[in-house]
């Protein structure tokens, strides 16, 4: 019998500037939707991007302790908010606390700790192309193997497409090895930066959701078209990479 009743989706990785709090924020705003409902954390100790689209009303969990260094015990905090939540969570976590995460994750038992009070954990984890896709591909590997959870995988085609020596992400090596325990692939296209790229980044600079840029004065006529788009295209990544949680 399925007893788990919520899920905390965790975005991370190690490498910095990759999209994950668009990931992050993205993925927030198709879950509210879909479902009704989310809780979104804010676990960043430099840059709260993730606060910054201020209708998710993320919580900030601070990790840092009074000499300005990552404490893992408040990791504990967080664990806490996640059981006595009634909705499922998203978690923006930084590249500063990337590696204090997994050694937390990987040696706490709290991803057991979390299926016990009915929390199952999944990890979106951003794999982008160009310059950045082995630093990333290593980040993807490296929270696959200290993390028994399952997985999606955001593709970030903003530097590049995500293809090593002429293979795809699903024909690399590291895709074949965690296969079975990756629930999706969404791809992030790269945007045109006259056009939407522009309109996301107003948008993300005014700190609209996307339903809420599609009805803001600033993006009539085809800004907000191409918004709607672009939402449209997230909505149905979202649901097709996460229909098991949430129809579980």
């Amino acid at each position: 019998m399925n007893t788990h009743t919520r899920t905390a989706h965790i975005v991370t990785n190690g490498k910095g500037g990759i999209g994950k709090s668009k990931a992050a924020s993205d993925l927030a705003q198709a879950l509210r939707h879909l479902q009704g409902q989310v809780t979104a954390y804010d676990t960043d100790a430099v840059n709260r991007t993730l606060s910054r689209t201020r209708a998710l009303n993320a919580t900030a969990i601070e990790l840092l302790d009074d000499g300005m260094q990552i404490n893992p015990r408040n990791f504990d905090t967080l664990m806490a908010r996640l059981i006595d939540s009634e909705t499922d969570a998203v978690i923006d976590v930084g590249s500063n606390g990337f590696l204090p995460l997994m050694h937390y994750l990987s040696t706490s038992g709290a991803v057991e700790f979390l299926a016990m009070n009915g929390v199952r954990v999944r990890l979106h984890i951003i794999v982008a192309g160009g310059d950045e896709l082995t630093d990333t591909s290593t980040g993807l590997a490296t929270m696959m193997r200290l993390v028994d959870a399952p997985a999606v995988v955001w593709l970030n085609e903003h530097f590049g497409p995500v293809v090593k020596n002429g293979k795809t992400f699903e024909e690399s090596t590291i895709y074949q090895e965690f296969a079975p325990r990756i629930y999706g692939i969404i791809t992030m296209p790269r945007l045109d930066p006259a056009t939407t790229g522009r309109d996301l980044a107003e948008m993300k600079e005014l700190g609209l959701t996307y339903e809420e840029a599609m009805t803001h004065h600033q993006f009539a006529g085809m800004p907000g078209f191409r918004i709607l788009r672009a939402w449209n295209q997230i909505l149905d990544s979202v649901a097709a990479s996460t229909m098991e949680t949430i129809n579980a």
